[in-house]
C-alpha cells in the first residue's frame, strides 16, 4: 500500500502527505507504522528517502528502476 501510494505521485512526495493520503485509505495506520514501512523499503532499494529540512520533514520518492520484489507488507 505504502509503495503504490509513493509509485502513484510520481515524484516526491512529504511523510506528512503520503501519511495523509494513506490515512484516508486506512484510517487504523499509524505513524509508526508508515515509518517502519519506509525503512524496509528504503533498506530494500525500492524507496528513496531523504531530510527535507523543515521540522524534520522527510522527502520519499520510488527509486530509479524496477525491483523485483516488495517487503511482506507491500505485497
Amino acid at each position: 500500500m505504502v509503495y503504490e501510494e509513493v509509485k502513484k505521485r510520481r515524484g516526491t512526495v512529504t511523510d506528512r502527505e503520503l501519511y495523509e493520503a494513506l490515512r484516508s485509505k486506512d484510517p487504523t495506520i499509524s505513524l509508526d507504522q508508515l515509518e517502519r514501512a519506509l525503512m524496509r523499503l528504503e533498506v530494500a532499494g525500492v524507496i528513496r528517502v531523504s531530510s527535507g529540512g523543515k521540522g524534520g520533514t522527510l522527502l520519499i520518492e520510488a527509486a530509479e528502476g524496477e525491483h523485483a520484489y516488495l517487503t511482506p507488507d507491500e505485497e
